[in-house]
């Protein structure tokens, strides 16, 4: 679902905006920078998408061995029942659990469905297995069952979890071959050095000669295994944390973060220009101006008043200029589209007003339809 993000932003009219804004586009994007930018969305886009590509395939890791786990301790708990036909039963529920996530990790999903992985932190967590209980686990396979009931549902689940593990394991493989391509130098080649460790001989070897029962064995090269898949895929989600940046808005082109306030341009808007030497001289500067706006502190406009020597209409002026200062400054609220590209909330309410009903496009996915539609609104205005 598309996401809003808080802040603060003055609304001028429907005819007002489209003035602006198309004034703003013609004056400043030569086709160069259009090309420019739209090279920009792309990769921007490509980075989301791998971000979310990244998020999918450790959610369904962390769930697999979740999974695992509750096989293994839903056994248990019918050993100490003595309940010897509740194992294959409490088997067969995890077993089905991990082969939907290895019939689903390859599955391409659309945009709308991908953005559930945008925040996965917390369902990883839930997800999650305490060492200690993966240790309880795995000393329990020490030593092999005499029950055949239970070597079969015990097999079972560590099968199961091992094609899962495997399953995840081809497709960041795969997911690496395609993103990569963004990645340079150093981060490359340590995503790529790790990947390797993984399919090293040492570490998908299995003693044969050991005198535990072999599923130990190959189920501590599992959950090994699974672990180190999880630890790339975070480092490479980490890496693209970094690369993702989309810092204006397509349409009106002002800057998310706001824009930080010049004194300059604050007295230049209260007519109060001739003054900046007097704010110098008394170390008025912007961070004055604004704490005092923002905390509507009148003690301390009394004393930048009797620093610089302003007369009550001069300072009145003065406090209006500040406040529309911040209003800029403050960081924008913004609208996030399937496509993972923003636009300032204003902007996109304006454009879906203007469509009529009409369903709105992206205005980087889709340049040349948004300029058409501001053009042809341009020509609409009031002369």
């Amino acid at each position: 679902m598309p996401q809003k993000k808080a802040g603060r932003r003055k609304k001028g009219d429907y005819n007002a905006w489209v003035s602006r804004v198309y004034s703003t586009q013609k004056s400043k994007i030569t086709p160069e920078i259009r090309k420019m930018m739209r090279q920009k969305a792309k990769r921007f886009t490509r980075i989301t998408k791998s971000k979310r590509k990244a998020n999918k395939l450790r959610l369904f890791s962390a769930q697999a061995q979740s999974a695992w786990s509750k096989g293994y301790n839903e056994i248990q708990v019918a050993q100490e029942r003595k309940d010897r036909s509740r194992y294959a039963a409490s088997a067969a529920k995890q077993v089905a659990v991990m082969s939907s996530l290895q019939k689903r990790v390859a599955v391409e999903e659309d945009d709308a469905a991908m953005a559930q992985y945008d925040d996965i932190e917390e369902q990883e967590q839930n997800e999650s297995v305490k060492r200690s209980e993966i240790e309880a686990i795995l000393k329990q396979l020490r030593n092999e069952p005499s029950d055949d009931e239970e070597i079969k549902a015990k097999f079972k689940l560590y099968e199961t979890f091992l094609e899962t593990v495997e399953a995840i394991r081809k497709e960041t493989f795969t997911f690496w071959d395609e993103t990569k391509g963004d990645f340079g130098g150093n981060g490359r080649l340590t995503i790529d050095h790790s990947l390797k460790r993984i399919d090293g001989h040492d570490n998908m070897a299995i003693d044969f000669d050991s005198r535990d029962w072999f599923v130990h064995g190959m189920t501590v090269k599992a959950v090994s295994n699974r672990t180190k898949i999880s630890a790339v895929l975070k480092n490479i989600n980490a890496k693209l944390e970094l690369m993702e940046n989309q810092n204006d808005c397509p349409i009106c082109l002002d800057t998310f973060a706001g824009t930080p306030p010049e004194l300059k341009e604050i007295l230049k808007q209260a007519n109060l220009s001739d003054q900046d030497s007097k704010f110098k001289e008394a170390r008025v500067d912007v961070a004055a101006l604004t704490s005092a706006a923002r905390k509507d502190d009148a003690k301390a406009w009394d004393e930048i008043a009797q620093k610089t020597g302003l007369k009550p209409g001069h300072l009145m002026r003065l406090k209006r200029a500040v406040d529309d200062a911040c209003d800029l400054s403050e960081p924008t609220a913004t609208h996030t589209l399937a496509c993972c590209h923003q636009v300032c909330e204003e902007c996109w309410e304006h454009f879906t007003k203007g469509l009529h009903g009409q369903r709105p496009r992206c205005p980087l996915c889709r340049t040349d339809d948004f300029l058409t539609f501001l053009a042809q609104e341009a020509q609409n205005l009031p002369k």
